[in-house]
């Protein structure tokens, strides 16, 4: 995965990004989700994993290459 960082990176353009910051920012990211989704398995208004997963690397994307 930090190959992958360092190629967005790379892509960007950009200098001042640390890449072991983005790296810790995925996995909590992606922690995070899978909490919400365990802890949210008995809740009524359940939204698929995936469109939050989609929505948060979208976003994680965008604060590398924009």
């Amino acid at each position: 995965m930090l190959g992958l960082i360092e190629e967005a990176i790379a892509l960007s353009g950009k200098t001042h990004i640390d890449k072991y910051l983005k790296l810790k920012t995925l996995w909590s990211i992606l922690h995070g989700i899978v909490a919400i989704e365990l802890l949210s398995l008995n809740s009524r208004d359940n939204i698929c994993p995936s469109e939050v997963l989609k929505d948060a690397i979208d976003g994680y994307i965008k604060s590398i290459l924009v």
